[in-house]
């Protein structure tokens, strides 16, 4: 018997970790693009270095995030990355001017950046039998689209006479709100206490969220399994470097995909309302939230396709359909576009569609 075969038989406990890492990835998305649905309330000049200040920050995190795990523990740095993402959104409400609003920006950024490896180097070690833990990876991973939903409904009153300030104090309570389930769902990183050499707090930590007896047959296991699997740890330190090594050029593969995906979805995101403006696109925070709510269905539909497909073709097919889309959008003219998305034509009548909406 080895540790992953308790944590697999500890009733509910995954399923309790992958809720609140789910929550946790929806509320770095929620930090990620809310001032997106901001800037057009914002008078503080040029934006855009506000705007980009979380990207960066997001960079610097990442880097950092190995070195502060090593220290912190994956729990306890993820605990704190959150309540600091709440913290710089309270931080913003106060903002009077660019460059406040940018190093708030920039600070969320670090926090977001932070947290993110942490989620899933949870849900790597504590999600078992490996079977759940590949589905649970994949919602972990989607429920940044359910954050992207969260902020557009967050921002709906924006459209009714909110302010910005209190939208994004609605926004700091999400993180604050996940900390807080992260805290009581979640234990700290087994790797992380073993290489610590915090034995008896592992075991503690096991009992206490996963269920396990602090005495009898199992508690004796998990003592002899945590033993063992420190000599296995130590042992393959070395050799699964050399993996990483033959392995480089998938990692750079999929670290550019990752990119591309990233910069075309955060883009758009960020100026999504100044590009709706731009085209006169009325009722600008209800097109938001439709285009927050459309990745829902590709989430459903990418994971229904996988048990067919295999994933280099299935992405290869969702990257192409991504870039032809932009494309077509960014060809046509934009009183063309404008007048297509508010359902009139060209002449300056409706179109029969939206006529027909109406009727009924």
């Amino acid at each position: 018997v080895t540790l992953e075969s308790l944590l697999a038989a500890s009733p509910g406990f995954a399923t309790r970790v992958t809720v609140a890492l789910c929550l946790s990835n929806a509320s770095d998305a929620v930090e990620t693009l809310s001032l997106g649905f901001a800037l057009p309330l914002l008078n503080f000049g040029d934006l855009r270095w506000p705007a980009a200040a979380v990207f960066f920050g997001m960079l610097t995190g990442g880097c950092a995030a190995g070195t502060l795990a090593e220290r912190f523990g994956h729990k306890r740095l993820l605990v704190m990355m959150l309540y600091l993402e709440a913290l710089a959104a309270v931080a913003t409400t106060a903002a009077r001017g660019s460059w406040h609003l940018t190093l708030c920006r920039y600070i969320s950024g670090v926090a977001i950046g932070a947290a993110v490896p942490p989620i899933f180097a949870l849900a790597e070690e504590l999600i078992h039998p490996r079977k759940r833990r590949h589905r649970s990876l994949s919602l972990i991973a989607s429920s940044f689209i359910s954050g992207s939903v969260l902020v557009s409904l967050l921002a709906w009153p924006l459209s009714l006479g909110w302010t910005w300030q209190a939208f994004y104090a609605s926004t700091g309570l999400v993180p604050l709100l996940n900390a807080f389930l992260v805290s009581c769902w979640i234990p700290e990183s087994p790797s992380f206490l073993q290489q610590q050499g915090r034995r008896a707090e592992l075991l503690g930590e096991l009992q206490h969220f996963a269920g396990l007896r602090a005495a009898g047959p199992a508690f004796r296991v998990a003592q002899e399994a945590n033993d063992g699997q420190i000599r296995v740890i130590e042992e393959r330190s070395i050799s699964g470097r050399l993996q990483l090594l033959r392995t480089n050029h998938v990692v750079l593969r999929l670290a550019a995909i990752c990119f591309s995906i990233a910069f075309a979805w955060y883009g758009l995101s960020t100026w999504l309302l100044q590009l709706f403006e731009e085209v006169g696109l009325e009722h600008r925070y209800l097109a938001a939230m439709l285009y927050a709510l459309s990745g829902v269905p590709g989430c459903v539909l990418a994971m229904l396709l996988l048990q067919f497909i295999e994933p280099p073709k299935l992405l290869a097919f969702w990257l192409t359909l991504t870039a032809l889309s932009c494309l077509s959008i960014g060809h046509l003219p934009k009183t063309v576009l404008g007048d297509l998305l508010n359902g009139r034509t060209q002449e300056g009548g409706d179109c029969p569609c939206s006529t027909e909406l109406r009727r009924e």
